[in-house]
């Protein structure tokens, strides 16, 4: 009875199994309760190991979809043999363009080429255009002392009439003095200074640039087209000594994937009163600097526009300075009346295109005018006081055109033209006009180890001046040079023509080391400047123009360390400069 008891209760495991073994397995019913926990446990294990197997399956399965994801736009033209099933569940990417401007190695260069970035000026901190282009090498910079006061760079002793000035891919120009005073150009909204020696290794550059002996570029911030926020803002204020106070702003704004504007302005403040001594014998005597003050501001828009394989850049700049010039220092005299304004303006625009795979364009417009005005007191004037108000304009286009010629060659074609003239209140001064026409063609052959820059300059200049009625109201500005006016000349020189050739090359030493020999010969060619043709009693035309040729042959090599954290970076060059001074003929 015990036993039937404990068969019932038994009972339900029978439904595990089929009638028929029921049957045979009940004439021992104590032996089959003990089977049917084995199999019960066994059943349990079987189980288990059917649920981990299949999260396992599971989760191999989805870490080769994710596999399939991932490396499927990667293998760009490449078909993997994938299922069905993860075949649907592949993503694909649209197709991403990135376009960006390839640096160019001032190492592989074949003429010298030095470059600062804007981040590298604030490490340095550098605070003018004239102190960053002190730390490079073959650069002068003459700085005419005082704050805000005049700077022109010279590259390796040939003048700053022989140096251009670069700014975003157009050349300034100043046919009154040929010097262009840098000190004008705030840091604030400079993205890059390069200078280079001869000409830039690029060549789809204007004329100007292949005739100058040497280039200092400047660059400005421009846009940032990748920043995840369509506007920028930036206020800046400097401070120094003397009340010295210089605020700057930088705004820009995306309108669109395609167009952008910035604006970019700043200001220049102080009174420049500082104390000195001067030895007088046995005395000493303190003093302090007197009408050195400068109030100057400037102002810039600059349009961006991109489609397709075409970038459009407009620029509008606006600057205004007036100052006080404070002279010598005199003893028992501290009087200084002398005063200076200037104004200048421009707009410019450049367009760069990819007419075809092979072909480029560059083409360039711009529009310059400046105004100065000069003041003194002195009772040597008549009626007490000097005045001399100078104006100058300039038009000026340039195109480039482009083509790779394959096996190594590539060929460019650049043609300047400007017209510029000159009027000042100076009763005795002729009004000059100059007409001027550049043409530089380029070859560069590139092969292996080797490349080679060569180019033909063609200047052509033709002046006319004129002596206009400036009226009686303008007396006083001509009584400092009363009985100078017989002195000038005012016969117009004969058309000036000239062809200058440029050859540069390099050659890589070691092909698994950044190891170059270069060499470079150039030729530039420049005419007197308004200045020195027809200012007053100092005025000739009879002036020759300049004849410059440069010889260079230099070094360069850079090499990584170990660990990728240090390097070692040589440059050595030697130049032998020739300069033909100007001659009367």
């Amino acid at each position: 009875m015990d036993v039937s008891q404990k068969t019932c209760r038994c009972r339900p495991f029978l439904s595990l199994r089929p009638a028929a073994d029921r049957k045979m397995i009940s004439s021992n019913p104590v032996g089959w309760v003990r089977d049917e926990e084995n199999r019960n446990n066994r059943m349990k294990k079987k189980k288990k190991i059917t649920h981990v197997a299949l999260i396992g399956a599971m989760w191999m399965s989805g870490f080769s979809t994710l596999q399939a994801q991932h490396l499927e736009p990667v293998r760009a033209g490449m078909q993997a043999p994938v299922s069905d099933s993860l075949r649907t569940r592949t993503q694909h990417l649209d197709d991403v363009e990135v376009r960006a401007k390839k640096p160019r190695s001032a190492l592989s260069s074949v003429t010298p080429v030095q470059t600062i970035t804007s981040s590298e000026l604030q490490l340095l901190g550098i605070t003018s255009v004239g102190d960053a282009a002190k730390r490079m090498a073959g650069v002068q910079v003459r700085d005419y002392g005082g704050i805000g006061g005049l700077q022109t760079v010279s590259v390796r002793s040939l003048g700053a009439c022989h140096t251009a000035v670069s700014y975003d891919g157009i050349v300034v120009s100043n046919m009154q003095a040929g010097q262009i005073d840098v000190s004008r150009y705030s840091l604030s909204n400079i993205r890059q200074l390069s200078v280079a020696i001869g000409q830039g290794s690029d060549l789809m550059q204007s004329a100007r640039h292949y005739a100058s002996a040497g280039i200092l570029s400047i660059e400005s911030r421009g846009i940032d087209w990748t920043s995840p926020q369509p506007w920028q803002l930036k206020v800046n204020a400097k401070t120094g000594s003397w009340g010295l106070f210089t605020p700057s702003l930088q705004y820009s704004q995306r309108l669109s994937s395609q167009t952008a504007l910035t604006f970019d302005a700043n200001m220049v403040r102080a009174d420049g009163v500082y104390p000195f001594t001067i030895q007088n014998g046995r005395y000493k005597e303190h003093h302090k600097r007197y009408n050195s003050d400068i109030l100057s501001g400037q102002g810039e828009v600059n349009l961006f526009h991109r489609w397709d394989k075409n970038e459009l850049s407009a620029k509008v700049s606006y600057y205004n300075s007036k100052r006080g010039l404070p002279g010598v220092v005199i003893l028992y005299n501290s009087d200084a009346e002398e005063r200076m304004w200037d104004e200048s303006c421009f707009a410019q625009m450049v367009w760069k295109s990819q007419l075809a795979p092979r072909l480029a364009l560059n083409a360039r417009l711009k529009y310059a005018h400046t105004w100065s005005k000069y003041e003194d007191y002195n009772v040597k004037y008549q009626g007490g006081k000097l005045t001399d108000i100078a104006r100058q304009n300039e038009y000026y286009a340039s195109a480039t055109i482009g083509y790779n010629l394959g096996w190594g060659w590539t060929t460019a074609l650049a043609e300047d033209f400007s017209i510029g003239d000159l009027r000042t209140n100076v009763v005795s001064q002729p009004n000059p006009t100059r007409y001027s026409s550049q043409t530089a063609w380029s070859l560069r052959w590139k092969w292996q180890r080797w490349q080679v820059d060569g180019n033909l300059v063609g200047t052509y200049i033709s002046e006319k001046a004129s002596k206009e009625d400036k009226g009686s109201s303008d007396s006083s500005s001509s009584s400092g040079s009363s009985g100078s006016s017989s002195s000038v000349n005012a016969r117009i020189p004969a058309d000036r023509k000239r062809i200058s050739p440029s050859i540069a090359m390099n050659y890589r030493l070691l092909a698994d080391e950044t190891l170059y020999l270069r060499a470079m010969m150039k030729s530039t060619y420049r005419v007197p400047t308004f200045t020195d043709m027809y200012y007053l009693h100092i005025g000739n035309t009879n002036l020759k123009p300049e004849n410059a040729t440069e010889w260079n042959l230099g070094v360069t090599w850079a090499h990584q360390l170990e660990g990728n954290r240090c390097g070692i970076r040589l440059v050595e060059s030697v130049c032998k400069p020739l300069l033909t001074p100007i001659i009367i003929r």
